[in-house]
């Protein structure tokens, strides 16, 4: 495997790690209302690690487009919604996030 293959999956991972991440914070930061919700966010979360593992330990490349161009629109997602809700900090993480796995999966296409 290249080497922009391997930085392409663990900056893919690295993505879906710290979605994570914050999935557990808002569990471990909202009341038991609003922890429902962080509850189906950790499902998804965890569910988007998981599949970024697999071209790790199989070294499939199609498994790796699949991984970062969902984690590259869920990080697109996130911004727009930073942007919507009028908060900085919440619209440039992901959004660099977003750009930073998005050229690092076209240097491997490439």
């Amino acid at each position: 495997m290249s080497t922009s293959f391997w930085i392409c999956a663990l900056v893919t991972l690295a993505n879906a790690l710290t979605s994570l991440g914050f999935s557990f914070s808002s569990y471990k930061t909202t009341d038991k209302k609003a922890q429902v919700n962080s509850m189906y966010t950790i499902a998804r979360s965890l569910s988007l690690v998981i599949i970024c593992l697999v071209p790790i330990f199989n070294h499939s490349a199609s498994w790796l487009i699949a991984a970062a161009l969902s984690m590259i629109i869920v990080q697109a997602a996130d911004t727009i919604i930073g942007i919507k809700i009028k908060d900085t900090m919440k619209a440039i993480g992901p959004g660099i996030v977003c750009l930073l796995n998005l050229v690092v999966l076209l240097w491997y296409l490439n």
